[in-house]
């Protein structure tokens, strides 16, 4: 079982749908999909409850996600602190604007600040 798949399962659980996971975590659909099936086959239940248009947890979905929370809270944590020791800051900045921000200098800004 590995971590990445777990963050996957939790996309999906969370978006409920695949697509919106992929999205969410910069991945191609078919991706998120083949982990899922084989999360899936090693656990030897399904996860999710699958129509046409919606995704839901099974009951083993339901049993795994508290699980694939505290790993993932975990390797976050754990990144945090070896990102603390060595001086990264980590952390969200929030911003509010007004219209026509577009028109200011706010984005490239923005974009200087990522790239550092």
């Amino acid at each position: 079982m590995e971590v990445r798949t777990l963050q996957y399962f939790l996309a999906v659980a969370e978006e409920k749908s695949f697509t919106r996971a992929a999205a969410r975590c910069h991945v191609a659909q078919p991706a998120i999909s083949r982990q899922i099936r084989e999360l899936e086959r090693e656990l030897g239940e399904a996860l999710f409850e699958r129509d046409s248009r919606t995704v839901r947890l099974s009951t083993a979905g339901a049993a795994l996600l508290p699980h694939a929370r505290v790993v993932t809270g975990a390797v976050a944590a754990a990144k945090a602190e070896f990102a603390a020791r060595s001086g990264l800051l980590t952390g969200n900045l929030s911003l509010g604007a007004a219209d026509g921000v577009e028109h200011s200098s706010l984005p490239a800004r923005l974009g200087a600040f990522h790239r550092q």
